[in-house]
């Protein structure tokens, strides 16, 4: 199997000189395995994804495989070659599920004798819980099944994790990362179509979105809870190259806002702007007939009774319709009696539709023909 290759250089932080026992000769399988009290608050999901083996002086290198274990599972990772150079090195580590007060650590050796093993003197006399021999002790597992347990001893490796909201065993910080894209666009009934696009190489597990528009409210969201944070839109997974579009109603200016559940590769177009809407919105064909009827489209960002007025010259017709927010109408203006007769002297013409509320007004032109 190939060898990995290193993926730190040596650090500072085990001292170059430090003093450190062996691990025995030959191969054999070690685990430190700790029985100290701890607390059991829920932690958010983390992943292992590193180990750090913190080298003594007087060892030799040799070829290891780094094995990790929490109460559900055990993985053991590729071979790497562990130097005799004193110091801290830090190598990929199996992902699996990790609490750092359940999970062990563990190395599969192939010669032994490398500078990891750290002892604390034993104390009988502190009782159960405070012996250092009775609360940590590496087991050694040869291949012949014989074992032993080497009280008070522990290896020198430190388990490396970032969290994992979305539970896939990629470190959020540094290994899920997804490219998200918003794009946002205000609708003729006032409303804002929300587009996110995955243009990452990854599932976008937990995307969400949010606003910074006062009152808004949205539509399309996913139905459910994400931790930790509660946005305003969560949305379903996001596949690789797939978008998913939502819809907010907002009245007024702001930006929408989207991201996963780790830092966006190209965090620049992840805000979209969006302008405020006009409070009515009024449209019509540009030629219409009276007689038939005069239809228009109306809307507005607030709920409430507006007033659409058709005037031809002199000649007006007018009509109160009540409109729910961010809901085009259709409404046809159909004049009857004296003023459809008034109307029709002055057709053909050019007409003026207008459509106000709360002293709002949107007006439109239409030609008219009998």
């Amino acid at each position: 199997m190939r060898i990995a290759l290193v993926t730190a250089a040596l650090v500072a932080a085990f001292p170059a000189t430090a003093a450190a026992e062996l691990t025995p000769d030959g191969p054999a399988t070690l685990t430190s395995v700790s029985t100290a009290i701890s607390t059991s608050e829920g932690r958010p999901p983390a992943v292992l994804v590193a180990v750090r083996a913190d080298v003594g002086t007087g060892g030799q290198a040799g070829t290891v495989r780094f094995r990790a274990a929490n109460p559900q599972t055990a993985l053991t990772g590729d071979p790497v070659t562990l130097p005799a150079e004193p110091g801290s090195y830090t190598f990929p580590a199996p992902h699996i599920a990790w609490d750092s007060r359940t999970g062990s650590l563990g190395i599969e050796q192939t010669t032994g004798g490398h500078a990891l093993i750290a002892r604390e003197a034993c104390q009988p006399e502190l009782g159960r819980w405070a012996d250092p021999c009775q609360l940590q002790s590496v087991k050694v597992l040869r291949p012949d099944g014989t074992s032993e347990s080497d009280d008070g001893a522990r290896l020198t490796l430190v388990g490396l994790y970032e969290p994992d909201i979305d539970q896939d065993l990629a470190g959020d910080q540094t290994e899920d990362r997804t490219d998200l894209r918003v794009t946002a666009k205000r609708e003729t009934n006032g409303a804002v179509t929300v587009t996110i696009t995955n243009a990452g190489p990854r599932s976008a597990d937990l995307p969400a979105a949010a606003t910074t528009a006062p009152g808004a409210r949205w539509e399309g969201c996913a139905k459910r809870a994400v931790w930790p944070w509660l946005p305003d839109c969560a949305l379903d997974p996001i596949a690789p190259g797939a978008s998913r579009t939502v819809t907010l109603f907002a009245a007024a200016a702001g930006t929408v806002t989207v991201g996963a559940e780790g830092p966006d590769l190209v965090a620049a177009d992840n805000v979209a702007e969006i302008a405020a809407p006009p409070a009515l919105a009024l449209t019509a064909a540009s030629k219409q007939s009276l007689r038939r009827g005069v239809k228009v489209r109306v809307s507005a960002v607030q709920a409430g009774r507006v007033r659409l007025t058709l005037k031809l010259g002199k000649a007006r017709v007018s009509r109160t319709v009540a409109l729910e927010a961010f809901s085009e109408r259709t409404v046809t203006l159909r004049p009857t009696g004296p003023k459809l007769r008034s109307l029709l002297r002055r057709a053909p013409g050019k007409a003026t539709i207008t459509v106000a509320a709360g002293g709002k007004t949107a007006k439109v032109k239409a030609a008219l023909r009998r």
